[in-house]
């Protein structure tokens, strides 16, 4: 019995053989054979699909033999693909936050620069507008790449601060107060850098009452949610 012999033009690919970890690629024959890795560190094959699946970077030798001895190889080159990036994804406008990738060598972009920028290797994040932004973080030359959405927050509204002025030693102060508030947010009021006192957004505005420490009062709003 004369077996028939795979050579390397037995084999086809479906796609492109050089791709990302996790990625796959779908090889055919025609003699009826089976496949198996010679480097199954690198890459897995189904033995009757065919189809290949990265594992981990490096070059996969994939056989195609027909059961008597009779076999052909083909090469795969599986490309690195980034980790799942970490770091805080929520910011506050006019912040930033920092964001990881334990595979070095990648480069950062933003698919929404009009919302959040990134250093393309540093991977800090500055805000620019409320809103989401998808972050990619892509290994060259291959171009394999993770992504990630960051939140970039709005800010409470800012009101304007009332009341203040002089007066007399025999009086009871002055009124400060704020001139409008918004709900889910809270007011702190602040004498120099010291916090006095504090009321919740009501959606009107605020009076904390009558004060007489002479200084600089400051409120500060900050949203109770966020």
């Amino acid at each position: 019995t004369v077996n028939p012999n795979p050579t390397a033009s037995t084999i086809s690919a479906g796609g492109n053989t050089t791709f990302c970890s996790g990625g796959s690629v779908t090889l055919s024959g025609n003699v009826g054979g089976t496949w198996s890795t010679g480097s199954p560190s690198v890459a897995a094959v189904g033995s009757l699909t065919g189809i290949v699946t990265g594992l981990s970077s490096g070059v996969a030798v994939i056989y195609y033999s027909n059961g008597v001895g009779c076999s052909a190889s083909y090469s795969v080159t599986v490309l690195p693909t980034p980790a799942a990036i970490t770091g805080s994804a929520n910011m506050c406008l006019g912040g930033s936050t920092t964001l990881f990738n334990s595979v070095s060598g990648g480069v950062w972009s933003s698919a929404d620069p009009a919302v959040a920028a990134i250093g393309s290797l540093t991977g800090i994040v500055t805000s620019v507008a409320p809103g989401y932004a998808t972050i990619i973080y892509q290994i060259l030359p291959g171009g394999c790449a993770a992504s990630t959405t960051v939140n970039v927050l709005p800010l409470p509204t800012a009101f304007a601060v009332t009341g203040g002025g002089s007066y007399c030693a025999s009086d009871t102060g002055v009124h400060i107060g704020l001139s409008n508030s918004e709900t889910g947010v809270n007011y702190t009021l602040l004498h120099g850098a010291t916090a006095i006192g504090s009321l919740p957004g009501t959606g009107a505005a605020l009076d904390y009452g009558l004060l007489t420490s002479p200084g600089t009062y400051t409120i500060k709003g900050t949203n109770t949610t966020t």
